[in-house]
């Protein structure tokens, strides 16, 4: 896989093969876990609220901001790196050559 993607990237690849949860919803529920771990740092809200000037303003202001990232960044990636290559031919590629690695771009 090059850098651009190669002649196969393109958005249709986050519906076609299979689509998304081609084996189910349970991949998705497993790295919830890991998400929310990642994200775990909202706590860290509370505690901001006891030093800002005016906390009934900014908190919900910081916890609305802290949506759009989580969308723009965890999500949009994730549509991107969907989008350059089928994960059908990353699998292919995964069980060809027996390495859990080399399919990986």
């Amino acid at each position: 896989v090059s850098g651009s993607g190669g002649p196969q990237a393109s958005v249709s690849n986050l519906w076609e093969h299979g689509g998304f949860f081609p084996n189910g919803v349970s991949g998705l529920v497993m790295a919830l876990a890991i998400i929310m771990f990642s994200f775990g740092g909202l706590e860290m809200l509370g505690f901001t609220a006891a030093e800002a000037e005016q906390p009934k303003t900014v908190i919900p202001k910081a916890i609305n901001q802290v949506i759009y990232r989580i969308l723009i960044f965890y999500i949009g990636a994730l549509v991107v790196l969907l989008s350059l290559t089928p994960w059908d031919s990353l699998l292919a590629s995964l069980n060809a050559s027996g390495d859990s690695y080399s399919g990986s771009p």
